[in-house]
């Protein structure tokens, strides 16, 4: 007998062994109980019903204070044209340093003056768009 033919029974046998112990395991084991359902999510606070306005704002801070970001939304008429308002952390108040508007694509870009210190741009609501706040950025020199 050659030595693929002893391999090929060995394996055959190990499968069939395998193919037994399952067989007596599943005839030993408790029936199988009923699927549980997973109870659907309770919206909370936070979720938003379909079709309302979102709007977000994004600041990064360049060079000798180049402050630049996108304001976006899911409707063109509130990242058209926004009002940008940047502010800086002065003892533990938030104080406007400049502002724009962002372009027909959403991008705005400023030139306050160079100072260190935690940054963060906002947009107001306006109408029906929603306002926000982008996260703290820090510059340093």
């Amino acid at each position: 007998m050659s030595i693929h033919k002893v391999v090929s029974l060995g394996v055959v046998a190990a499968l069939i062994g395998l193919l037994a112990l399952m067989a007596s395991a599943s005839s030993n084991a408790a029936p199988l109980a009923a699927p549980v359902q997973t109870p659907t999510p309770t919206p909370t606070a936070t979720d938003r019903p379909v079709g309302q306005l979102e709007r977000s704002v994004s600041l990064r801070l360049r060079r000798h204070l180049v402050a630049k970001g996108l304001v976006s939304a899911n409707n063109p008429a509130c990242w058209a044209n926004a009002r940008v308002i940047l502010k800086r952390l002065e003892s533990s108040q938030w104080v406007r340093v400049a502002s724009t508007r962002s372009d027909d694509d959403g991008f705005y870009r400023m030139r306050p003056g160079d100072r260190e210190g935690a940054y963060r741009a906002s947009v107001r609501r306006d109408g029906s768009c929603p306002a926000d706040r982008s996260p703290t950025r820090q510059h340093a020199h």
